[in-house]
């Protein structure tokens, strides 16, 4: 045995002896254990540097949807790096800010925090129906519409989903959303189009110039017959049956199924005109088949109250 393994074996006795209150037995042990085997010491670090102070609009599953404070407070610090407050103002999905504190040379203490932030709503917001039109331009039965969108930070959580069946009317326009993981909604977009039961086709009511009649030449006299003049072509005037109570109509003016006029005359007729603009189109009354559709309008246009479809025809245009 080495005479160091004998002062241990010396120490660890006398150790033992010395413990005459047993209470104090288990760390006489600890001590003697610690002195003798040569255990190193837990080094304390100067520095205290607990997580920061973060300041932001939390939103769903970890996200910020504002602009982020970062704060560090390191105490007993000789000097540091990297923990100054920090303000974040761009959308990131993972930033990550280190800390570091020392007191010392091999007294050096660094905490990291990641922060996500996702400040913009979806956007490229869709919605898509889920069949074409039962009828034509109509929608006869219930309509299943889904939203999508994008989102290039937090992706995309949800959308809206529904299915429309009433009421009726010639421009309904359910809306829907879509929402990030952030928690942000998206602005509400409109899906417009046609929903009713079509009726059967109305009559048209074309009024035609009668050609004038002719004087004949007096007796006796001897003339040059004249060409007859063209009639006037009448343009189209549409009619339909008026109901009570109603402030408007509308009428829509579709060729080769598409829409060529949309108008809202307060009477229940309406002459079609050379020419039509219609969403910044300007549309000539060319020759052909057309048809067209009339809706009752209730108080004020801005409240977009319509009524089942009223009627529906077909008129032909002939050329000028």
């Amino acid at each position: 045995m080495t005479r160091a393994s004998s002062a241990r074996k010396t120490l660890i006795n006398s150790l033992f002896r010395g413990a005459t209150d047993t209470s104090r037995l288990p760390w006489t042990l600890v001590a003697a254990l610690t002195m003798a085997l040569g255990a190193p010491a837990v080094a304390l670090s100067a520095v205290e540097l607990g997580p920061p102070a973060i300041t932001g609009t939390a939103g769903d599953n970890g996200w910020f949807v504002s602009d982020v404070s970062v704060k560090w407070s390191p105490t007993g610090e000789t000097s540091t790096s990297g923990c100054e407050t920090q303000l974040l103002t761009a959308d990131t999905p993972d930033t990550a800010i280190t800390c570091t504190a020392s007191a010392g040379p091999g007294d050096v203490v660094t905490r990291t925090v990641t922060v996500h932030i996702d400040r913009t709503p979806p956007t490229a917001v869709v919605a898509t129906p889920a069949r074409p039109p039962d009828v034509g331009l109509f929608y006869t039965a219930p309509l299943p519409l889904t939203w999508s969108a994008t989102d290039a930070t937090s992706g995309i959580a949800s959308c809206t989903e529904l299915t429309y069946s009433g009421p009726e009317g010639p421009a309904v326009a359910p809306s829907g959303t879509c929402r990030d993981r952030a928690g942000n909604v998206s602005a509400p977009l409109a899906f417009v189009f046609t929903y009713g039961s079509p009726p059967a086709p109305a009559a048209v009511v074309a009024t035609a110039t009668a050609a004038p009649a002719t004087t004949p030449a007096s007796a006796g006299t001897t003339t040059t017959p004249k060409a007859k003049p063209k009639a006037k072509s009448k343009r189209p005037t549409l009619s339909w049956r008026a109901r009570p109570n109603v402030k408007y109509y509308n009428l829509q003016l579709f060729r080769n199924g598409r829409k060529v006029l949309s108008a809202w005359p307060t009477v229940a007729h309406y002459t079609l005109k050379p020419a039509s603009r219609y969403r910044g189109h300007t549309y000539q009354l060319a020759d052909g088949r057309y048809r067209w559709y009339v809706w009752p309008g209730y108080g004020p246009r801005s409240a977009h109250r319509y009524g089942r479809l009223l009627t529906k025809g077909v008129v032909n245009v002939p050329k000028s």
